[in-house]
């Protein structure tokens, strides 16, 4: 896809200085031990980091200065994504601050102006279930009574409140659900990565009468932009992951001694190192440029396609990363209490969710070939 010129509402220096504010707060709060003792717990998410992260602003950046948020878009959001792969970041930013917090700024309702200040404040922890259960399920609410089940909901044993898609007859809703709604079934499984992807069972949820946030064509579209959205930041957070993995395999290459001298001296080591720093910077390159054009992308194929590109760069280098910064490290680099395994595993359950590099290169043929071509 050809390189495109998009006006950008925060330089290069300022996604730097906020990227460095990020990484400061994150090792405050505990940076890879943290990481590593949150691991399995339920919820993952730690609500007073939670605040934190709302106080410095990170948790409104794609929302609208009126409801709270700054309004810096994908690239500065991008920049935060990138420290959180870094630091194994347990709280769900992504899922909320960017798939829940893009959704809520795109729908002009009461209960969406309301929610997403909330967001920015960080009083709560949205989480979007929009993933049907089978390829024919349907979510459906009926007399004021929701039936049906969400799939592959990524923390969703933090949410609060759940956001759920449904339909209604033939309207589109988006509704907000309590986590304890009576009804309300939840059954969390446990990622690589020490978090949580959740299925969902509507047993007969009665709604209270606030639940319904937005109706109509206009719900479906703007999920279709949060999901592309929340899938190129899903890529961002894996470069930040990779960066982390590299560097650490790095001072490993600098620091192990073999027949007198660093294993990094070695020429094999050497060239294998250099190519893997080059395949880094040219997914973030790639990755950066995708995330300025999403700043303005209304066509929706179009959005597809970028989102598509960002996520198979990011899960091709994830499994380069994976691999051979585990061989570099030899035994070493398998064992369950090297940190190395943190990063590894964060880019394995990134890798899967919203769609793998292989569904991703599909998609994006898809959508730039011209019928025809490509056969």
């Amino acid at each position: 896809m050809a390189a495109e010129t998009v006006p950008e509402r925060i330089s290069s220096e300022e996604r730097a200085l906020l990227a460095d504010s990020a990484a400061r707060l994150f090792e405050r709060a505990g940076g890879l031990a943290r990481a590593r003792r949150q691991r399995g717990r339920r919820p993952v998410l730690d609500r007073a980091v939670w605040k934190e992260m709302a106080e410095a602003g990170l948790l409104g950046l794609l929302l609208p200065e009126e409801r709270g948020g700054a309004g810096l878009g994908p690239l500065a959001a991008g920049a935060v994504a990138e420290a959180i792969g870094r630091h194994v970041v347990p709280e769900p930013f992504t899922a909320a601050a960017v798939l829940a917090a893009d959704l809520l700024a795109a729908l002009d309702t009461p209960a969406a102006r309301d929610l997403a200040s909330q967001l920015a404040a960080g009083d709560v922890v949205p989480i979007l279930a929009w993933q049907e259960r089978g390829v024919e399920a349907r979510t459906l609410l009926d007399d004021g009574v929701l039936r049906g089940g969400k799939s592959w909901v990524l923390g969703g044993d933090a949410a609060d409140p759940l956001l759920v898609t449904a339909q209604e007859g033939d309207a589109p809703l988006l509704l907000c659900l309590p986590p304890a709604a009576p009804g309300l079934v939840a059954e969390h499984r446990r990622t690589a990565d020490g978090r949580f992807l959740s299925e969902f069972r509507f047993d007969g949820v009665a709604l209270a009468e606030n639940a319904v946030i937005a109706r109509g064509d206009h719900v479906t579209a703007a999920v279709a932009r949060a999901v592309d959205r929340a899938t190129a930041l899903a890529a961002a957070e894996m470069v930040g992951a990779a960066a982390a993995a590299l560097a650490m395999t790095l001072d490993y290459l600098r620091t192990r001694h073999q027949f007198g001298r660093p294993i990094g001296s070695f020429q094999a080591l050497r060239h294998r190192a250099v190519d893997l720093f080059m395949h880094l910077e040219i997914a973030r390159a790639a990755i950066e440029e995708v995330l300025a054009a999403l700043e303005d992308a209304p066509d929706p194929s179009h959005r597809a396609a970028l989102a598509s590109r960002a996520k198979a760069r990011a899960g091709e280098l994830a499994r380069r990363i994976c691999r051979e910064t585990i061989q570099m490290h030899g035994a070493l680099g398998y064992t369950e209490e090297y940190d190395l395994g943190l990063f590894v595993n964060r880019l394995a359950t990134l890798s899967a969710w919203l769609g793998d590099d292989a569904f991703h290169r599909r998609r994006w043929f898809a959508r730039t070939m011209p019928v025809g071509e490509g056969a």
